[in-house]
């Protein structure tokens, strides 16, 4: 019963900002994707909401922060890397970010 309720969280939450996202309201997707990551901390798709919306608001040092808090917890926690999505959003934000840094 508590992983369906988990996975029905996971699912509303990540929809949510999806359709926040998709009607231009980063702010609020970013602020629904923060909340999940409140209540779950393992969640790489809301770290990748997060990375994406950043990106959307030309924030790309967040994305950058939002990528190495993942890279860290996952590391920890569960002893594996991010996601190819997670790594393609992460050069995303290091091509745009202004100084360029050489490591994420």
């Amino acid at each position: 019963m508590r992983e369906r309720l988990r996975s029905r969280f996971i699912r509303i939450v990540e929809a949510t900002g999806r359709r926040l996202e998709q009607h231009g309201r980063f702010d609020e997707a970013l602020d629904r994707f923060r909340s999940g990551l409140q209540a779950d901390d393992l969640v790489e798709g809301f770290y990748m909401g997060q990375m994406r919306c950043h990106l959307a608001l030309d924030r790309p040092a967040e994305a950058l922060g939002t990528y190495r808090r993942m890279q860290h917890i996952f590391s920890v926690v569960l002893g594996i890397e991010p996601s190819k999505d997670s790594m393609a959003l992460r050069d995303q934000a290091l091509m745009r970010h202004p100084n360029r840094p050489q490591q994420a």
